[in-house]
Formats: C-alpha cells, sequence, structure tokens
C-alpha cells in the first residue's frame, strides 16, 4: 500500500494536489488509507472508510467533498488476475466455456502504409500453445492454435505462438482477405464454436515501402 501512495502523491503534487489531504491518508502521518485514480489531468481519492472525504483534482483545481459509503481500497479498483489472464493451468476446469475468437476487423494502419499487415487478435477459453494431436484435445484448461490463410490460396501456416498479432508481409498492391480459423489439438475448428472463422478484407495501397 506505501509503495503505491508514495507513487500516487508524486503523480498529484505535479498536478497540483495539495501537500496532505483531509483524513491523513496523503500526508504521510498514517491515517485513513486511499484508493486512487489518476490521469494527465487529474487525479481522485477514495477514503478506504465510509462516511469520510473525497478529494478531486482538474487541471490544478482541487475540490473537497463528504462522500457517504466511499468504496473501499479493497474493492475500488480491484481485479484479479484470473479476470486479466485466465485461469491458472493448474486446475482442471468443469463446464468450460465455449471457445471464442476476437479478431480486429481491420489490420493496423502503421504497418500496413509499409505493406505490412498486422492483425490483432484474442482467443477466450482457450489457451494458444503448440501442443497437437489426439491426446491433447479433452485437455483442461482448453487448449488450441490458429490456421491462418490468405487469399484464396490452397495453402495456409499455423500459428500456436499467441503473441496476439499475425504478421504478413509481400503482398501486392489491392484487395486481400485473411481467414483466422480457432482450432483445436487436431487441427479442426472447435464444435458449435460460430465465431471460430473470422475473415478480415483490406487493401494494401499502392504506394508503400517494403521492409520485410
Amino acid at each position: 500500500m506505501a509503495r503505491t501512495l508514495r507513487f500516487v502523491i508524486l503523480a498529484a503534487s505535479i498536478l497540483g494536489a495539495p501537500p496532505s489531504w483531509s483524513g491523513g491518508g496523503g500526508g504521510g502521518g498514517g491515517g485513513t488509507p486511499y484508493a486512487w485514480e489518476v490521469d494527465s489531468q487529474s487525479w481522485r481519492a477514495y477514503s478506504a472508510t465510509s462516511n469520510t472525504t473525497l478529494q478531486a483534482s482538474t487541471n490544478g483545481v482541487t475540490s473537497t467533498t463528504t462522500a457517504s459509503n466511499a468504496p473501499l481500497v479493497a474493492g475500488a479498483f480491484a481485479e484479479s488476475t484470473s479476470e486479466v489472464r485466465g485461469a491458472s493451468p493448474y486446475i482442471a476446469i468443469e463446464n468450460e466455456s465455449l471457445p471464442k475468437l476476437i479478431v480486429d476487423p481491420t489490420p493496423l494502419a502503421t504497418g500496413l502504409a509499409h505493406g505490412i499487415v498486422w492483425i490483432q487478435y484474442r482467443a477466450e477459453n482457450v489457451r494458444i500453445v503448440p501442443v497437437f494431436g489426439a491426446g491433447a484435445v479433452n485437455v483442461s484448461p482448453r487448449i488450441g492454435h490458429l490456421h491462418v490463410h490468405v487469399d484464396d490460396l490452397p495453402w495456409g501456416w499455423v500459428e500456436a505462438s499467441d503473441n496476439n498479432t499475425i504478421s504478413v508481409a509481400g503482398l501486392p498492391p489491392g484487395q486481400h482477405k485473411i481467414l483466422v480459423e480457432l482450432v483445436n489439438a487436431e487441427h479442426h475448428v472447435f464444435a458449435g464454436c460460430a465465431e471460430c472463422r473470422q475473415t478480415v478484407s483490406f487493401t494494401v495501397p499502392e504506394a508503400t515501402s517494403r521492409s520485410h
């Protein structure tokens, strides 16, 4: 908690916050701890207990109000690791949710200007790993990988690195499409997953400098 307070106090001081806050949470002398929300133009300090003080500053102007039932530090901005990264691989999941593939509808403009196609994706309820074969189909937590196909070419490739971005270089200028499939360890699209096949259409511009 002290490490977080030191960081936020420094950021708040830059924004013109006073040296201490009502309730003693920011003055360095103990007292009520706070939960914080800070951006480049403002900060907000939430009391860790109810019926105490809430202070905020926007563009250097500080205001103080009495906040009834202010959020607790433990729950103000808490987000568990499992919510961000998914379940632990050490524990099997009963009644695992269906897989889901989310693919950005357009490539990143930064790469496309140079003739490089970068398409970001995210898989839910599937761990993207380079593990294949029948023995891995029923592993829990579920595992799989991607199949990537460019235009209507009869071949494609496996993407199993889970670096969240498909990269394709050297496509000629003009219209193209890339099909991304989320598949199991035996290279079959997951059954019942309507979202496990996503197609992205795009145009490679005429004047591009290709660095790959």
